[in-house]
């Protein structure tokens, strides 16, 4: 009795086409194989057990915190830049234009901080001199503030910068500056406030403009403190 009927003048012999189906069903399973690893090639499984490369970004975060605009850095060597043109704040990180906030959209105070001190951050001021109604609180979080440009505080809130602080501008306010650190002095700067409490030291960075008059003139309601 002949189980096998065709021969090789017909379609296949049992042993021919078993071996066709063979090697056709361990080629759909490679293939399948190949298709289940991303990037679709063998030689891509070495590469799934090589760590990756981490890319730390630079960027920064802000939002309303309660009543206060909140700037927070989040990573090494963030670089934070508030502009102020009257009615709009323009935060920048380092890429560029981040958010803009208007002062009618919060009754509280513009505060910065870092998520870690050891961060390299910094904070720069550009107020193109116009009052703000909104007073300044830099956390001693934040590495350096810049003050470059004056700032005129109508807040009834106190200003204050945590760590090192450079100024280069007036500022005036009715209410307090505290400086939570040192603080350099980069021209002839008038602070006008109830209260200046520097916490710090202050110097004058006279050698770097081959100025030799640099200082701070005191309002005569402006009561100074060294601690």
């Amino acid at each position: 009795m002949k189980l096998w009927p065709f021969t090789r003048s017909g379609v296949k012999t049992f042993n021919e086409a078993r071996k066709q189906w063979r090697w056709c069903s361990i080629g759909r399973r490679r293939h399948l194989s190949r298709r289940s690893i991303p990037g679709g090639s063998h030689a891509d499984v070495s590469l799934m057990h090589e760590p990756l490369e981490v890319r730390k970004l630079l960027a920064i975060s802000a939002g309303y915190d309660g009543n206060d605009l909140a700037i927070t850095a989040d990573a090494e060597g963030d670089a934070i830049t508030l502009e102020f043109d009257g009615a709009i704040v323009k935060i920048y990180d380092a890429s560029g234009l981040y958010d803009t906030y208007t002062t009618s959209g919060f009754s509280g105070n513009i505060t910065a901080s870092s998520t870690d001190a050891n961060l390299n951050t910094s904070f720069t001021f550009a107020f193109d001199q116009t009052a703000l109604s909104r007073a300044l609180q830099i956390d001693a979080s934040i590495s350096n503030t810049a003050i470059g440009s004056a700032i005129e505080s109508t807040s009834s809130a106190d200003i204050s910068f945590g760590g090192l602080t450079t100024i280069a501008a007036d500022i005036s306010t009715p209410a307090s500056i505290n400086f939570g650190g040192d603080v350099v002095i980069f021209d002839d700067i008038t602070l006008t406030a109830t209260d200046v409490i520097v916490s710090g030291n202050v110097e004058a960075a006279a050698t770097t403009f081959g100025m030799d008059d640099i200082g701070i003139t005191w309002q005569e309601s402006t009561a100074a403190t060294t601690r």
